[in-house]
């Protein structure tokens, strides 16, 4: 966690060798109690699966590369760099790398304190399953 003591700064090399989870590689910025920030940088694929963060909101902007970020009936929104998305805490989301190009996707979350009992994440179904069907 950062000092919350004084002012933080950071920067960003992309040429760095980040640290490396679930396909993607991370460089952690900052975080507090309540809010985080990172790049996330996609090579290959780089999919997850349909989630939702119940008490944390999500920034997300495409520093290069570009995104498609999918609601809940894997409905598509391209994000080409330098355009971001904002998904609110509780919405169901997944996304994967855009295109062609690596994926430099900055994510800053917020976490409200009001919710301290709920999950961070919660996984609605896994990443190869189809939508359910809205008529059931």
């Amino acid at each position: 966690m950062t000092d919350m003591t004084t002012m933080t700064q950071f920067s960003y090399d992309p040429n760095a060798t980040p640290e490396k989870r679930k396909g993607k590689a991370y460089v952690k910025f900052c975080s507090s109690d309540v809010m985080m920030a990172e790049m996330q940088i996609v090579t290959e694929g780089g999919e997850n699966n349909m989630h939702s963060h119940p008490a944390t909101d999500g920034f997300w902007w495409v520093v290069s590369g570009s995104a498609m970020f999918y609601d809940e009936h894997d409905s598509p929104t391209k994000i080409e760099a330098q355009q971001g998305i904002f998904v609110p805490r509780g919405v169901p989301y997944w996304f994967e790398k855009g295109g062609n190009e690596p994926l430099h996707l900055l994510h800053v979350a917020g976490r409200s304190k009001d919710h301290p009992d709920q999950p961070n994440r919660v996984n609605h179904r896994p990443r190869n399953d189809p939508p359910p069907d809205p008529k059931t």
